[in-house]
């Protein structure tokens, strides 16, 4: 995802800088220059500006963390690569870890450049992902024949290709592997001053592993039982539908919060047989107003779906109290409602937009708003679906010599290539069309005779359709 400063080196000449603004709030500055630009150093990089240099390459996910804290920032690179659209990787092999989502970095080197990712050299379309230009492509549920080979390719070069192998299905025996852990608040990630904090730690583990877990609070401190800190034991159960794993649990509770509450909590957990650990972060902000905050997930700017599945279009979201909520499609003010087309499903962190039956008339922006107690807030996605294109155009009525401007609407995706047809009808009354002949000019042809045009309209999913004429 992050491109290590020890790989940089490699991919590019960078240049350091170090320097004092006087008379500036904030005078104390970094830049670093990259020199030869190319696909190779598409990345995000991060200004550090409080870390050990001992452990710089030890922050990982921290990293995003120290953003949160205002103790990094960062920034991510696009570089205009005719000859390379695709972010050249240097090992294309994904491992799959179970239970876990698995992300293929099938990335564009710019903006303008769309990628598309198939499975086996058969190009086997995928319908379960979240896109991201930053990361590529995510798996969103793992199933053994994930596995094996992928083919990533820009959209506008067909022969620009990265062919990407995931590894089979490893199990925790084969890897000594301790899956990363869930942290959930049971209230919201945002909490009014003065009221609890309830946080609890899951961990999916196979029977017969021995671990242990902690709590870290924003102070980077072992949480500890005290007067408004309550910290659980281990709780074991079986898990409901994996018979050979269990679940681990732990709860933290801080009674009457405070502003110095607010930060990053971590929940750490050790296999106790390989010294093997992992850890989750958890970011809780502590206000004194009222306020919704829906989540802008950037890791899916767009959802793509098939018409085999319901979709959905989900959106977690904090505020102080339940919102009220409501979803509108594009520009139409006419809220959406509830029955066989749509389900609406909200919980206390998250409000969810169901499709049923999509259809390429389903393309579109979807726009959920929420409000409480005089707040505001809304957040849109848009919804692809791969389907035969669709078009309309109406009949035009026009004396002879008379310019005709046809209007046509496509609907598809991926998106449609368009192409106008002439049909000359010789036939007085017309009777029909269905004879094509070549091309005329369509300015230069008047309007001697009855004419029918068509358009033919081409994506991956070819489809074409004759409509009235003159």
């Amino acid at each position: 995802m992050r491109t290590p400063l020890e790989d940089i080196y490699k991919l590019a000449q960078l240049t350091f800088e170090s320097f004092e603004v006087e008379g500036e709030d904030k005078p104390f500055r970094a830049r670093v220059s990259v020199h030869g630009a190319k696909a190779s150093v598409v990345a995000r990089y991060y200004c550090v500006i409080e870390f050990e240099k001992n452990n710089f390459y030890d922050l990982g996910d921290q990293l995003d963390d120290l953003e949160f804290e205002h103790k990094a920032s960062s920034i991510y690179i696009f570089v205009k690569d005719p000859n390379n659209p695709l972010v050249p990787i240097e090992r294309p092999v994904v491992k799959a870890f179970p239970y876990e989502e698995i992300v293929i970095p099938c990335k564009p080197s710019s903006k303008n450049v769309k990628v598309e990712l198939f499975k086996d050299e058969q190009e086997i379309p995928l319908d379960d992902y979240i896109f991201s230009e930053h990361y590529g492509f995510a798996l969103m549920a793992y199933q053994e024949d994930q596995s094996g080979k992928y083919v990533c390719r820009a959209k506008d070069d067909l022969t620009k290709v990265i062919h990407f192998h995931v590894e089979e299905v490893m199990t925790v025996d084969d890897l000594e592997y301790l899956p990363k852990p869930r942290v959930e608040s049971k209230g919201n990630d945002h909490t009014t001053l003065g009221e609890s904090i309830k946080l609890s730690c899951n961990l999916v583990v196979r029977n017969g592993v021995k671990f242990d877990m902690r709590w870290i609070l924003p102070d980077r401190k072992k949480a500890e039982n005290n007067s408004r800190v309550a910290v659980s034991g281990i709780s074991v159960q079986n898990h409901s539908q994996r018979s050979n794993y269990m679940i681990g649990t732990m709860d933290l509770l801080i009674a009457h919060s405070t502003e110095s509450d607010a930060g990053i909590y971590k929940c750490e957990v050790e296999d106790m047989a390989t010294e093997n650990t992992n850890h989750k972060n958890h970011r809780m902000i502590i206000t004194n107003a009222s306020f919704i905050d829906i989540k802008d997930d950037r890791s899916r700017p767009f959802i793509v779906a098939s018409t085999n599945r319901p979709v959905q279009v989900i959106f977690s979201y904090e505020a102080n109290a339940p919102p009220q909520f409501y979803w509108i499609k594009d520009d139409d003010h006419k809220p959406l409602q509830v029955g066989e087309k749509y389900n609406i499903t909200i919980t206390p962190k998250s409000v969810t937009l169901t499709i049923f039956k999509p259809s390429v008339r389903d393309i579109g922006n979807y726009t959920v708003f929420a409000s409480y107690d005089g707040v505001k807030a809304n957040r849109s996605m848009k919804v692809f679906i791969q389907e035969k294109p669709i078009l309309t155009m109406d009949s035009r009525y026009a004396r002879p010599e008379e310019p005709v401007t046809f209007s046509c609407t496509a609907l598809g995706y991926p998106k449609p290539d368009m192409r106008l047809e002439f049909f000359p009808c010789p036939s007085v009354p017309w009777t029909n069309c269905s004879r094509p002949v070549p091309s005329k000019d369509i300015k230069n042809s008047g309007l001697r005779i009855n004419r029918c045009w068509s358009i033919q309209l081409r994506n991956s999913l070819p489809s074409m359709r004759k409509l009235p004429g003159l």
